[in-house]
């Protein structure tokens, strides 16, 4: 097993007169992000551009397109970008997550939720307050009491991307975050 798996990466190196080599370069075999050589002035475009995208408020998201020739190191030079991205990733920890939660929560409150509540007029806001106290996965019209025009409501909260279909008269919130933002405000 082994002697062919050498024997298909020494076929596939550009073997010539039965001389066992490797050759590193070989547009099959992308070169290592350690042995990356020759795109000083790419790799410094991209590292400027990561870190200032990151250091936007809120950071940025980035889309970078390679363009080139079959085997001009296209594949190499994403894997160069990969570990520049990846360098001095911090680890997040429990007590690093349960830190920042409140401002993630907050920042999903206002950016989404706040949003998404303001498509709902006033009847269809007081039914999905209804919704988020039930100690339900999924609710169906006729489990909402003292609303007129459930039906109707649902069926529009539905059309607003509120709520969510699961199946025939059953529905639930479109995110179960949602449901503990309705719980507390």
């Amino acid at each position: 097993m082994e002697q062919n798996r050498l024997r298909k990466i020494l076929n596939n190196n550009h073997n010539t007169n039965n001389k066992i080599f490797l050759n590193r370069y070989s547009p099959q075999y992308p070169a290592s992000p350690d042995y990356f050589a020759n795109r000083s002035e790419t790799i410094e475009y991209f590292s400027k551009t990561v870190l200032n995208c990151a250091r936007l408020k809120p950071p940025a998201p980035i889309d970078f397109i390679v363009l080139g020739d079959w085997g001009i190191g296209k594949t190499s030079l994403l894997y160069k970008m990969e570990q520049i991205a990846l360098r001095g990733k911090p680890e997040i920890t429990s007590r690093d997550f349960e830190k920042h939660w409140p401002s993630i929560a907050s920042s999903i409150e206002k950016t989404l939720f706040i949003g998404h509540l303001n498509r709902a007029l006033d009847k269809e806001r007081e039914l999905l307050k209804k919704i988020a106290s039930l100690d339900e996965t999924s609710v169906s019209p006729s489990m909402i009491k003292g609303i007129k025009g459930t039906p109707m409501l649902f069926s529009r909260l539905e059309e607003k991307g509120l709520l969510i279909k699961k199946e025939r008269g059953k529905y639930k919130l479109f995110h179960p975050l949602f449901k503990e933002y309705l719980k507390r405000n």
